[in-house]
């Protein structure tokens, strides 16, 4: 036993107030009484008038403020706030037993001693005894990702025959694409290589029970709608706005979009009855005795403006007697 340690003893102090009146951490002052730790010369005197006073007590007031304190803040609450996961490392840093911490929760703390309760006030009073946040980078959870799920009942018989006879690996040689990247493509994330990996090789084995892939790979290959992987329900399959469309300039659109009209021409190459020759020769008599021998050309007024009606009435009736002489050559009259 050494001198510090017999004046810790005759006293009535605690290390923390002795830690505490000479500003040295606790765990120090604690090393000294143990005769673990030597007091440097310059400060023997300090801490010898440390070690002799007495005690300083609290009051009552004060006694009650503490007392206020812990029964407003849950010393689970006070664990979190100060960042400590446990209170055996809160108890550790506060150098309080683990089970006296309990009584630091409503009307228990009247149980705890003035040198306690001052204590881990104390504590609580000064941010410093905050625990430090840890340096190693925590380790982030994979987030999981969900695909659609299609089992194999749901595929047709001809993506069944094309996979089970299809060499993907040479498909995927040819398309110059590495599996990642073609995941990527279909709307997976590159550590779905391992499942096609298991398909590529026909080593599925129940390895998964989702066989949306091949389905992907089918409409991929084939030139077909890409599907939303993602989807939830099965009419969210397609239609997805991540699916390439395909745009048509307006000769294409025509082309795709017009069919032509088949008329029946076979009646005007018939050979007409002796009825209808008679009927049309009779028509043709009466149109051509109304044609004058001289068709006079229309002129324009240049005093006015022709409007467009005006205009297309002259080109019908044009075209009408050009009509009626070119059937009147055909029957060489």
């Amino acid at each position: 036993m050494n001198i510090w340690n017999k004046k810790f003893n005759k006293n009535n102090k605690s290390a923390y107030e002795i830690s505490k009146e000479l500003n040295i951490p606790e765990d120090k002052i604690k090393q000294v009484i143990r005769g673990e730790r030597e007091v440097p010369t310059n400060e023997v005197d300090r801490v010898n008038g440390a070690f002799s006073s007495n005690t300083i007590g609290i009051t009552s007031f004060e006694r009650a403020m503490m007392e206020q304190f812990f029964m407003d803040n849950d010393i689970q609450d006070l664990k979190r706030k100060f960042r400590y996961k446990t209170l055996k490392e809160l108890s550790d840093a506060m150098g309080i037993g683990v089970a006296t911490m309990y009584y630091f929760r409503g009307n228990k703390i009247k149980a705890i001693s003035n040198k306690l309760l001052k204590k881990a006030y104390d504590f609580f009073q000064n941010d410093w005894n905050k625990n430090a946040k840890s340096k190693s980078k925590a380790k982030k959870e994979r987030s999981k990702i969900w695909y659609y799920q299609m089992p194999i009942e749901k595929l047709s018989p001809e993506v069944i025959e094309w996979y089970n006879n299809v060499d993907l690996k040479e498909l995927l040689f040819e398309d110059n694409l590495t599996v990642p990247e073609l995941m990527v493509k279909l709307g997976f994330s590159e550590n779905y290589a391992s499942i096609y990996y298991k398909y590529a090789k026909g080593t599925i084995n129940g390895c998964t029970s989702n066989w949306l892939l091949i389905q992907q790979l089918y409409n991929y290959y084939h030139g077909l709608e890409l599907m939303n992987t993602k989807a939830r329900r099965p009419e969210e399959l397609y239609g997805n706005v991540n699916t390439p469309t395909f745009e048509y300039d307006n000769e294409e659109i025509e082309c795709l979009d017009v069919e032509p009209k088949n008329e029946v021409v076979e009646e005007s190459e018939k050979e007409p009855s002796e009825e209808e020759n008679k009927s049309i020769i009779d028509g043709l008599t009466i149109a051509s005795s109304n044609i004058s021998t001289t068709v006079d050309t229309p002129t324009l007024d240049t005093t006015r403006f022709v409007s467009i009606e005006e205009y297309n009435k002259v080109c019908e009736e044009l075209e009408r007697y050009k009509f009626l002489i070119d059937m009147l050559k055909r029957k060489e009259w």
